[in-house]
């Protein structure tokens, strides 16, 4: 850890220049952040389809909600078999073949042949095809940067992809006013398309297992896997780490439009406002990583973090006792704390992932790891619904803000935390 804090102390200083030089990086990071500018366009014109198509709230819920099964459910499982394949192959074939479904359902639409079973087979489709992409895309990583420059890769890709959401989420609705929500479908679909055709031109060595693939030895690499993962203790911490993530961005996420609306007595346009605020702060909290982690360990800036998201759901439950200025300058402070803090949290979770992980078993552990993390959010999301039974939002955010803190003291009092 001592050569790569090293560099990461040099780089502050040369801000994010090494970067630059990193072909494939660049390749990787170019192609991401028009992806990601897609994924924030089709957050808003894709719920809007679902919407035109359905109309029925607990039909919307169930589409939305098979989102979270393959990762949970296939992600583990399809792990191992990308260790043994080419990761550009399998990135570039995953975003073809989302590429041409966002396609086809698009068109479908425009032709009034797109049923809700059929939108339900697409949602699915994708949601397996994502799984299967996302363990090669955590293994590619590894082989894009040295490992001194992987802080500085995690906090650019953070910092830019909250930028390109942003931009995304500016344009979704005058593009859906102006072309409709298909047309926005299909330029989705094109950055899927861009997407994989960018792979072909990251050229990098792999060694991949030679043994011929076999059930017996895709069932010991999977054995082999978990045993790695949850027998490593920073792989251990981080998935702590990562579940005190989803906690503390659930309770906001699932209560906001509650929240804002009959707390703070407030209208849509502020629910934009802080979601344009969490967005930017969270893309500046990514940014900052490499100069803050030059002074701090990274376990204590996760436990800054911590402290300051416990502090904030602690503000947000008193700001109902405040006047109209107060509240909104108080929930837009909150955002940008929340988001900087998410920021940090995010890139430094990444750039950990990539220095602990051993390369032979990346994907497996990638795996096995989104698996838990999203399995997570749904039992966070629960356990809001169940309080909001027996108390209002703000207090709700109080109870949590105490309950932030007891899980961030579990966080670091785990084995392999201080060598996050």
């Amino acid at each position: 850890m001592t050569t790569v804090k090293g560099a990461v102390l040099r780089l502050s200083n040369n801000g994010y220049r090494a970067l630059l030089r990193q072909r494939n990086y660049m390749i990787s990071l170019v192609a991401g952040t028009v992806s990601r500018f897609g994924d924030s366009l089709d957050a808003i014109a894709f719920s809007w389809l679902v919407y035109q198509i359905t109309g029925d709230a607990a039909l919307i819920a169930l589409v939305f909600s098979v989102n979270f099964l393959p990762t949970v459910l296939l992600q583990p499982l399809v792990a191992p078999v990308c260790e043994r394949l080419r990761k550009t192959r399998v990135i570039a074939l995953c975003n073809a073949a989302r590429g041409l479904c966002v396609c086809a359902g698009a068109l479908l639409f425009l032709s009034d042949a797109l049923s809700v079973g059929l939108l339900i087979g697409m949602v699915l489709f994708n949601s397996i095809v994502e799984a299967i992409e996302s363990p090669a895309g955590n293994a590619l990583s590894q082989f894009l940067l040295p490992p001194e420059l992987y802080t500085a890769g995690a906090a650019l890709r953070g910092g830019i992809s909250r930028a390109a959401e942003l931009v995304g989420l500016a344009c979704a609705g005058g593009l859906i006013a102006l072309i409709g929500s298909p047309a926005a479908l299909l330029i989705d679909a094109g950055t899927f398309l861009f997407y994989a055709a960018c792979m072909p031109f990251i050229r990098y060595e792999e060694p991949l297992p030679e043994a011929r693939a076999t059930l017996q030895g895709y069932l010991s690499d999977l054995q082999a896997g978990a045993r790695y993962a949850l027998g490593h203790p920073v792989v251990r911490a981080l998935m702590l780490v990562g579940a005190f993530l989803n906690f503390a961005a659930t309770p906001f996420s699932t209560f906001q439009t509650v929240y804002v609306a009959d707390a703070l007595g407030m209208g849509p346009e502020m629910l934009s406002a802080c979601g344009i605020a969490l967005t930017a702060a969270m893309g500046l909290g990514s940014l900052l990583l490499p100069r803050l982690q030059a002074r701090f360990s990274r376990s204590k800036l996760i436990a800054a973090a911590g402290l300051l998201s416990a502090t904030v759901y602690c503000a947000l439950g008193l700001l109902p006792h405040l006047g109209t200025a107060g509240r909104i300058a108080g929930l837009l402070c909150g955002m940008l704390v929340m988001g900087v803090d998410g920021g940090v949290l995010n890139a430094a979770f990444s750039a950990s992932f990539l220095e602990h992980v051993d390369s032979g078993y990346m994907a497996r552990t990638a795996g096995l790891t989104n698996a838990v993390l999203n399995s997570t959010m749904p039992l966070c999301s629960l356990l809001c619904t169940a309080l909001a039974t027996a108390m209002p939002v703000p207090a709700i955010f109080l109870s949590l803000s105490g309950v932030s803190v007891a899980l961030l003291l579990l966080v670091t009092r785990c084995r392999g935390f201080r060598e996050v």
